[in-house]
């Protein structure tokens, strides 16, 4: 059976959809396609077939022009199961619907609550199309078999009749990578954050909070990994330049060799809502490799670090607390005891678990 992943702003290797979903579903025997547009040509990688329709330079015909060339592209195919992964494609993939085709939206995000953190956005805009998300989505949940990524969007569904079932199926990180980038003996005075780098994911108040650090004439060094949104103020922190390094872009691995060296992964997040009720997959990698937690302190994120007693939750807009507590990590003797007990419950969150119920998905609509 083919199955065809559709994508037209998320990577090619991206984590959840190539590594985790594609891999599992070529696993399982599917023929798996996965249409992008990164510009980067056609590919075939681990048996899994790339096609690339191109990037546009413009954010608007990205959205429009791109998702249009990603579903024609697609039509070429000839997929049994079309899998689509950006709400933007929603409208035209219903082109394999009307061709007598399975498709599945995999909602990785509240994308209402993600229109209104859109700086570019004025606030009618915001709230107009808001609104006709949640309209169109009605129509959607109906018309498509539906994944949701986290938990806490059960509540967008409830009041829909659905014709399709409702899987969640979180993003829960694939464990046996990560072992080898495990470490016990953690120490010295390094920190480390992998993601896209912007100030909602706590960019500018980590610096502030490492400032003050420096003003102490504490020695650090902060590791970021991931693509940078945000300019960084190095006016304002000059001093900060050598000290804080931003590696860019890196794959899985290159990422995870860098966090050998640290002694606490970062994920303070803003309290903007759709961080607030989403888990933070970082969370759970960074446990993964016995690295310590400095997270947010939403609910959601203190029932993973606190309740498992793996860090440390901090107010992510406050420079004082979180500088207090990366004092605190460099100067606690409990560093290997968190590492062991982080690797010991990172079980209680593997994607083992999530991959049954995909694969479960995928034999119900070939039923």
């Amino acid at each position: 059976m083919k199955v065809c992943h559709l994508s037209s702003v998320h990577p090619r290797n991206d984590i959840r959809i190539f590594l985790k979903e594609c891999i599992s579903l070529r696993d399982a025997g599917y023929d798996v396609s996965y249409v992008v547009a990164d510009d980067l040509g056609n590919d075939e990688i681990q048996s899994i077939k790339i096609f690339d329709v191109g990037k546009l330079k413009y954010r608007f015909s990205r959205i429009f022009l791109s998702t249009l060339k990603v579903v024609i592209k697609g039509v070429t195919i000839k997929a049994d199961v079309y899998h689509f992964h950006d709400p933007e494609l929603a409208i035209f993939c219903l082109v394999y619907r009307l061709m007598g085709k399975k498709v599945i939206f995999d909602v990785h995000e509240n994308v209402a609550e993600q229109i209104q953190d859109k700086p570019w956005l004025s606030n009618f805009q915001k709230k107009f199309l808001s609104r006709l998300f949640n309209s169109l989505n009605k129509f959607f949940a109906k018309t498509f078999y539906t994944i949701i990524a986290e938990k806490s969007y059960c509540n967008i569904y409830d009041k829909i009749s659905l014709n399709f079932p409702l899987t969640i199926i979180l993003n829960y990180p694939k464990l046996n990578f990560f072992k080898s980038y495990q470490n016990f003996k953690r120490g010295g005075n390094e920190f480390f954050y992998i993601g896209g780098v912007s100030n909602n994911r706590g960019l500018d108040t980590i610096l502030e909070a490492f400032d003050i650090l420096d003003r102490k004439n504490i020695d650090f060094k902060m590791h970021f990994v991931g693509a940078i949104s945000d300019k960084p103020n190095f006016e304002k922190y000059p001093n900060l330049i050598d000290k804080v390094i931003f590696h860019g872009r890196k794959n899985l691995e290159d990422g995870y060799e860098i966090s050998r060296q640290c002694i606490a992964g970062l994920a303070i997040l803003k309290p903007i809502g759709n961080y607030v009720k989403s888990y933070p997959t970082k969370i759970f990698e960074y446990m993964a490799v016995g690295l310590p937690v400095v997270a947010s302190n939403f609910s959601l994120y203190k029932e993973i670090v606190e309740d498992n007693d793996i860090g440390w939750c901090v107010d992510p807009n406050s420079p004082t607390e979180i500088a207090d507590v990366l004092i605190e990590i460099i100067n606690t003797k409990i560093i290997e005891k968190i590492s062991y007990r982080a690797v010991k419950q990172s079980s209680n969150y593997s994607w083992k678990n999530e991959e049954k119920k995909l694969l479960m998905l995928y034999r119900t609509i070939f039923e």
